[in-house]
């Protein structure tokens, strides 16, 4: 009589923490009508259990880091929410596997737009009221431009 048995061993020191982050930039944006800095980076290849990014961000000059922001193990960039217009920030990004996190990336700074109006395209993209059109879902860079500096908010024309 033949007996098979499968065993499963968890080797935690098998496991690779990620290495540092690399490709990282950060641009102004505004989403949805919001001051914002776009964060992206190059995916890491061949990292086992890779759970998230971190991305960190804290105004320029100050010493805590805390504003942290988790994006998803295959995603490759992240908006930060809540920033002041006019502002400098620093932006660093991280990997997170199962066996721990890995480098923060390189520090970078970036200052957000002086206002929402301040890129010409959002003036057009985001006051969300059109005269007499109501808007409800379609990209609005479809429909009225290509802009590199808005994030618009996806809407459909549902009157006019």
């Amino acid at each position: 009589m033949n007996i098979a048995f499968i065993v499963y061993f968890n080797f935690p020191h098998l496991l690779q923490v990620p290495p540092k982050v690399t490709g990282v930039s950060v641009s102004k944006a505004v989403n949805k009508g919001k001051i914002t800095l776009r964060v992206t980076w190059t995916a890491l290849q061949n990292v086992t259990n890779l759970t998230e990014y971190q991305v960190d961000h804290r105004r320029n000059g100050t010493l805590s880091w805390g504003h942290r922001v988790s994006a998803q193990p295959y995603s490759t960039s992240a908006l930060l929410p809540a920033l002041l217009p006019g502002t400098e920030y620093n932006v660093r990004v991280r990997a997170v596997s199962a066996a721990g996190e890995g480098e923060w990336s390189d520090v970078l700074t970036e200052t957000t737009f002086d206002s929402e109006f301040t890129c010409l395209h959002v003036q057009l993209c985001h006051p969300v009221t059109f005269c007499d059109i109501t808007v409800v879902s379609v990209p609005v860079k479809n429909v009225l431009h290509h802009c590199t500096h808005c994030i618009a908010p996806a809407f459909t024309v549902a009157s006019i």
